[in-house]
Order: structure tokens, then sequence, then C-alpha cells
């Protein structure tokens, strides 16, 4: 390894690569030393969230005796306050360098509460926030300017838009799933509400009732009971396959050979 560097970091976790961060912005030249690659270091384990008194109703002065009665008051209480009131810059920058946080309604930065906090101030990725953290680098915002055509013609067909939103309907959300079944619930319970005036018709008056309506019925209640059925295990495993999507990821440490 080169010997002209100006800082030589142990460890390629979140604190080695921040801190690198740090000194590469001053000015230094850095070297990261570590066993294992970058984004398979033990932070990945990191997966709830990061504490900060990022929300306007929040203080970082209550932040910090939240850790510190959670530390048994037995934490380094300097340490604690240069933390707690650094914490909401650190996590704004992060989320400026790319760290995709999880959003609320509002479009603001969500947060959840942790053990021992007094009130929300967590910000996380998903389950896999340390994981997000290691490889926000990798990722950046590129602002586009979309400028009128000046040759030819959209390929944007009137078919092929409908054909798209058919394919966002159908292919990112249960919703549809959610309706059909509905619809089947309903015509089905209709069904069987008609089946039995049908038959409290035949017992009380004691006319005969049209076949065809007999039928209609029957096959009203039947194909409601399809549909709901096979809506219900298409939610299903729509669900499964949303849960298995969203499982975290895993990087490649190394790669043998090359093809």
């Amino acid at each position: 390894m080169p010997a002209d560097h100006d800082v030589l970091i142990i460890g390629a976790g979140l604190a080695g690569q921040r801190a690198a961060l740090a000194a590469a912005d001053a000015g230094a030249s850095v070297a990261i030393m570590s066993k294992v690659h970058p984004v398979r270091s033990h932070s990945v384990a990191a997966a709830g969230g990061i504490n900060a008194a990022v929300s306007p109703d929040d203080d970082w002065r209550s932040h910090a005796y939240d850790t510190v009665k959670g530390s048994d008051f037995l934490g380094d209480q300097d340490a604690i306050e240069i933390m707690c009131r650094e914490a909401p810059a650190e996590v704004m920058h992060l989320e400026h360098i790319g760290v995709t946080f999880h959003r609320n309604e509002s479009g603001a930065i969500d947060l959840r509460a942790f053990g021992g906090a007094s009130m929300k101030r967590t910000a996380y990725v998903a389950d896999i926030t340390g994981q997000a953290l290691l490889a926000s680098r990798r990722r950046s915002n590129v602002t586009v300017e979309h400028r009128a055509r000046s040759v030819g013609g959209s390929n944007y067909t009137i078919g092929r838009i409908l054909s798209l939103v058919m394919r966002i309907l159908f292919s990112y959300s249960p919703a549809p799933l959610r309706l059909a079944s509905m619809a089947g619930l309903f015509t089905s319970f209709v069904a069987f509400a008609l089946g039995t005036g049908v038959i409290l018709h035949k017992l009380i008056s004691g006319t005969n009732v049209p076949g065809w309506a007999s039928m209609m019925v029957a096959m009203a209640f039947t194909n409601g009971m399809t549909v709901l059925i096979v809506s219900m295990i298409g939610e299903y495993t729509v669900r499964v396959l949303q849960q298995v999507s969203s499982a975290p990821t895993y990087a490649i440490s190394r790669t043998l050979g090359r093809t």
C-alpha cells in the first residue's frame, strides 16, 4: 500500500467511511484498511434507523436527556451532547448525498419510535438502514430538462399508453385483485339473497318460479364465488411476491475470475 497518505482509517464500517469522507472533504489523502468489503461490514446489522431530533416538535436536548437516561447516567455526557446536537444536520447531510430515508404522507422524512425515546425521532430505510447508508454514495439524483421535440413525433400512441396504464395497474399493486374480490363477494351476496327470495316465494305462495330465473340466480352465485376465490388466491400470491422482493439484497464481496 502506498505510504504517502495523510490519514489511514482502520475499518470500513459507517464510522470509518464517514470519517474518511470528512477527511477527504478537508483536503487530506485518505486510505481505508478493512478485512472485508465495505458493504459487508457489521454496519449492515444496524437495520433499525438513526436517532436525531429532525422533527420541528423535537429538540436535541430532549434527545440528549433520553440518551443519558438510557445509559443509566453512566454515558459520557459531553460526547452525548455533541452527538445529539449535531445529529439533525448529519441526517440531513446523509439525505442530501443519496440516502433514501422513508417518507411520510407529506414527503418529509418519516420518523418512528425506538426504545428509550420520549418521542418519534428515528429516521430509517425500511429494515435495511445500515445497508442503505453504506451504499448511499453510489446513488445520485440527476436533474433532467425536457425540451420540446424539434423533429419527428412521439412513439407513444394511444394503444401503447393504455397498455402502459394497464401494466402499471396490474403489475405494482394488488388493488385490482381486491376490487375483483369485492365484486365477486357482492355478486355472490346478491345472488344468495335472490335465491333465498325465490325459495321463500315458492314455499309461501306455492306458485312456480320460472326456470330461467332460478338458473340465472344459481349461475350468478357460482360465478361470483369463483371470481372471489380466484381473486383471493391472486392477492395472496401478489403479497407473497411483494414480501420477497422487499427482502434485503446482498452485495458481492469478491469476484473470482472474469468472463
